[in-house]
């Protein structure tokens, strides 16, 4: 019975982790402060202007990379500069997924592709073996995807090789300037990137070589969550609290104050957020006073907190109800 209580959670995480690969991008956020953003676009910022005739760029920019995408950096660029969101985005998410990159060989590749395959493999043998069929998930993948999937890897590791082996650091360090554009246009996919882990990295030496842009983008992702959440975004309001709580070094600082006082609004807004959500804000805000807890909360700091979290409720879900 334990066995098959296991394979059956194994079933939902399974697919569930298959589905969030292909989930498709939220659309971005109404633009705000259009004049002020157009100013901080980057001007050509060092790729050298194509010597050769060059195809045209796919009707879906997201399908570049390679030594495709290097090619076609400039005319990207040119793009990104007259206002193309799918530009700014291709732009940073090529060079983003470029930091620390260490290159393999091709048999590397190809057996870690072979592993996960295996691993994947043997999981769905595993649930089809003790689950009645008629309750298996409908999207659980067979082994002919499966298969396509691991081609699909090794065909992506490939290029991002190729890519990462050929850009310079001075290049890959340019991400910084298309995703504050992008966030300073509240473009909404790439302001949650920013709230994720690894969503948008940062190399140690650049924690100290690109101090002021990395000031810049804080307060501009910043901004682009309050103003969300003045509009009764849920959704961004659990974001920015699970945003200041990690410790991780990510591109937001750890900032006790600010998480409880989104986690303080999060909790207060019934009938907006769910039981789940709610569930985390107690939870983060027990974390946050806890005596062993990193930058652990004064009682003084707690009532600061709470009252910046209650002003964060009246703004975003007072009204609402």
């Amino acid at each position: 019975m334990r066995r098959r209580y296991a394979v059956a959670l194994c079933a939902i995480a399974f697919v569930a982790g298959f589905a969030l690969a292909r989930h498709p991008a939220d659309a971005p956020l109404a633009a705000a402060r259009q004049n002020a953003a157009k100013s901080s676009l980057p001007d050509n910022i060092g790729t050298s202007a194509a010597s050769v005739a060059l195809p045209p760029l796919p009707a879906d920019l997201a399908t570049l990379d390679g030594a495709d995408f290097v090619r076609q950096m400039p005319e990207l660029e040119r793009l990104a500069r007259n206002g193309s969101l799918a530009a700014m985005r291709v732009l940073f998410d090529r060079l983003n997924g470029c930091v620390n990159y260490v290159a393999s060989d091709d048999d590397l590749i190809r057996a870690n592709a072979n592993a996960n395959f295996e691993r994947q493999l043997d999981v769905g043998r595993q649930i089809r073996a003790h689950i009645d069929p008629s309750k298996l998930p409908p999207s659980l993948p067979d082994e002919a995807e499966l298969q396509a999937r691991r081609d699909a890897d090794i065909r992506d590791a490939f290029a991002l090789r190729e890519r990462c082996t050929t850009l310079s650091a001075a290049q890959v360090s340019h991400r910084f300037d298309w995703l504050l554009a992008l966030i300073e246009r509240r473009d909404r996919q790439s302001v949650l990137a920013a709230t994720q882990f690894g969503g948008v990295r940062v190399a140690d030496v650049e924690r100290t070589r690109y101090t002021d842009m990395l000031s810049r983008l804080a307060e501009s992702e910043g901004n682009a969550f309050n103003e969300a959440i003045a509009t009764g975004d849920i959704e961004m309001l659990r974001r920015a609290m699970n945003a200041y709580v990690q410790t991780n070094r990510q591109l937001l600082p750890f900032d006790p104050r600010r998480a409880y006082a989104y986690a303080y609004a999060l909790s207060l807004a019934d009938g907006m957020a769910s039981a789940d959500e709610q569930r985390q804000a107690t939870q983060t805000m027990t974390w946050l006073t806890s005596p062993g807890a990193p930058g652990a909360l004064s009682a003084a700091a707690i009532e600061a907190a709470r009252s910046e979290g209650r002003s964060i409720y009246r703004t975003c879900c007072a009204v609402q109800h």
